[in-house]
C-alpha cells in the first residue's frame, strides 16, 4: 500500500491533499500540525474514508520532531512513497538562503 506524509495536513489545502491522495490509492497517510487539537477532525474524516492515519503534533521548524515523525512513519508503514511539504510560512528570499530556524 502506498504511504504519504502531508505536513500541515489537518485543515485547508493540506487536508484536501490528504483526501485527494486517498482517492488516488494512498491508504496510509501521516499528517502533521502544530497542535493535537487541529489534527482530530482530519484524522477522523480520513479514517472514516478508509485511510490508516498517523497524526503528529509536530512543528516543521523543529528538526528533531520531524525526524521522530519520519522514524515513526517508516516503522509503522514501512515506507514513504510521497512527502508533501504543505506547512510553512512565506519567506521572501531564496530557499537556499533559508536557515532551519526560519
Amino acid at each position: 500500500m502506498k504511504a504519504a506524509v502531508i505536513t500541515g495536513g489537518a485543515r485547508g489545502i493540506g487536508k484536501a491533499i490528504a483526501h485527494e491522495l486517498l482517492g488516488r490509492g494512498f491508504r496510509r497517510l501521516a499528517i502533521t500540525a502544530r497542535t493535537r487539537e487541529k489534527l482530530q477532525a482530519a484524522e477522523e474524516s480520513l479514517t472514516a474514508a478508509g485511510a490508516q492515519v498517523l497524526a503528529f503534533a509536530a512543528d516543521v521548524c523543529d528538526c528533531e520532531a520531524m525526524g521522530a515523525v519520519v522514524r515513526e512513519v517508516i516503522e509503522t508503514f514501512g515506507r514513504v512513497d510521497l512527502w508533501v511539504n504543505n506547512a510553512g510560512v512565506a519567506q521572501r528570499k531564496a530557499f537556499a538562503a533559508t536557515t532551519p530556524a526560519e
